[in-house]
């Protein structure tokens, strides 16, 4: 299915702040956009979106939603494990081999630069319980010394959860598409209270809806753009909405990576027409002033695999029932000098500066953080 500009348009509408955001490379919607809302946003009639969103679903384009909690409601953090293959066949049988890791929460084919590679995205709550996941990931890999591991960065969300807001969120988990008034009857609230409860997960990054489509039918690249200095962020991305067509910005706590006054990478969606012209956007960027490096993904394939989630989630409603109401406890820390080697991140699109160059090269420890309690 190829996407014109009044698709883009609709598409972007149903993101948070009209802004990209990931979960395990999934686009994260507000669940709250309607028809109409989107009318409103892009300037179109309501029946006219009306009958896109419905092309979008009869193509297979739209799958439909999946809900999924944030790991830091469990005390638990997210890495991710790229491991290089060869060829469609290679991918399925990996998607096949992951559902038997215990902790493998989603995977992603991949096409890049250095080649095709599927990551996995991996629930751990310490650097060793990540390695010893790596571990099992490794026999299944035809390149066992090729794996790439790193830190996921998840956003921090609230402290704790009573037992409406698990069983919310075992409701949506289930039925991500249920409407609100049915849902308040199985919960046995009013609407009214359902609508409040659901507006404060999805605001706080409790809850994520992610729209799930056939990424094979959709001609779109992810950009990771580098700056030569962090404080040229915001005349970058104004740039990059003026000058690359289709462009999607992602919103600087969207793509895995903490933000911060310094975080010296701008990421974007861009809809593209052919294979030859995802260089040829990537070159354009590179005209861009203060950008120092342009690297590029497109999804293909994707896989996801709730039983982590669903265990932890029902062991919160039986914790809940019994009367404990307090907090998770956050993630551990390292401790006892034990930590996992990074190796060095692959080298970008364009030339790279002597700074950029040894920040891409570094290796360090991946240290699992603390969620920090946020007030409820």
């Amino acid at each position: 299915m190829r996407l014109d500009l009044d698709d883009v348009s609709a598409l972007r509408a149903l993101f948070l702040m009209l802004e990209a955001r990931f979960w395990a490379s999934e686009s994260v919607v507000d669940p709250r956009v309607t028809p109409t809302e989107i009318a409103r946003r892009t300037g179109r009639s309501r029946s006219g979106v009306q009958v896109r969103l419905k092309r979008w679903k009869d193509s297979g384009f739209w799958k439909g939603y999946e809900v999924w909690p944030n790991p830091r409601l469990f005390g638990a953090s997210l890495a991710t494990i790229d491991v290089p293959v060869r060829g469609p066949a290679q991918v399925d049988d990996l998607f096949d081999s992951l559902r038997m890791v215990d902790g493998v929460v989603a995977a992603r084919d991949y096409l890049g630069e250095d080649g095709r590679s599927v990551r996995a995205y991996v629930i751990c709550d310490s650097a060793r319980e990540l390695d010893r996941r790596r571990r099992l990931i490794a026999r299944i890999a035809s390149n066992p010394s090729e794996l790439v591991c790193q830190e996921y960065w998840v956003p921090e969300t609230l402290e704790s959860l009573s037992r409406l807001d698990w069983r919310i969120v075992a409701l949506y988990r289930s039925m991500p598409e249920i409407r609100l008034r049915e849902a308040a009857a199985r919960l046995g609230v009013t609407p009214k209270t359902l609508s409040r409860r659901r507006d404060r997960l999805v605001d706080s990054h409790a809850l994520w809806w992610l729209l799930t489509s056939d990424s094979g039918m959709l001609s779109v690249a992810t950009y990771y753009v580098r700056l030569e200095n962090p404080s040229w962020r915001y005349r970058v991305k104004e740039a990059l909405g003026t000058r690359v067509k289709g462009w999607v910005p992602c919103a600087d706590d969207g793509f895995g990576r903490m933000p911060s006054w310094d975080l010296d990478t701008v990421a974007g969606l861009s809809f593209v027409d052919s294979p030859a012209s995802i260089d040829s956007v990537a070159r354009d960027m590179l005209e861009i002033p203060g950008v120092a490096a342009v690297t590029w993904k497109v999804p293909r394939g994707f896989r996801s695999y709730g039983d982590w989630f669903d265990r932890a989630i029902r062991g919160e409603l039986e914790r809940t029932a019994l009367g404990s109401v307090g907090p998770v406890p956050g993630p551990r820390s390292i401790g006892s000098g034990y930590s996992l080697e990074l190796p060095p991140a692959p080298a970008p699109f364009g030339p790279a500066t002597s700074e950029t160059a040894a920040r891409g090269s570094a290796r360090r420890p991946l240290g699992v953080r603390a969620a920090r309690p946020v007030a409820d």
